[in-house]
């Protein structure tokens, strides 16, 4: 009861903000030198791989801003959903600090009351993918950081 869908979760979410990603400590290298930090997924050519990102390693990353949803995908309603979305999204930066990439992860929306969430879960097989912008981290100013999407669910 109280799922809209029957058994299946309402809706899936992928949250993103820019974040700096200071990376993994000295301790963490030499404790768990293969564990924190995984990559998968292929990038185009001379492009960082995406990190993915323990949970429970969270410390490793700054929001710069404040997460914002860059997909929202109703499985109630998916047959009627487009194939396509391009959105443009703009982060407020407040004040200066140091700009890596984006982090995102997966909010799925059980129903109106049960959020299952990656951020701020001490530990969870699901993890942060951070895509790397830069090499290296760069400056930025207060402003705005603009992302420009385009997501293909036919794809």
């Amino acid at each position: 009861e109280g799922a809209p869908c029957g058994m299946i979760p309402a809706r899936c979410q992928t949250c993103i903000v820019p974040v700096l990603y200071k990376g993994r400590s000295f301790l963490q290298r030499m404790t768990a030198p293969f564990d924190g930090v995984r990559s998968r997924g292929k990038s185009t050519d001379n492009a960082t791989p995406p990190l993915r990102i323990k949970s429970a390693d969270e410390g490793n990353l700054d929001f710069l801003a404040e997460p914002q949803i860059l997909e929202d995908f109703d499985y109630c309603a998916a047959a009627n959903s487009p194939k396509q979305q391009s959105s443009t999204l703009e982060f407020p930066i407040k004040e200066e600090g140091t700009f890596s990439g984006f982090a995102m992860w997966t909010r799925v929306m059980v129903d109106d009351q049960d959020i299952i969430e990656v951020r701020g879960q001490p530990d969870s097989h699901w993890a942060y993918v951070v895509a790397l912008m830069t090499r290296s981290p760069v400056s930025v100013e207060p402003g705005v950081i603009r992302l420009v999407s385009d997501i293909d669910y036919a794809a």
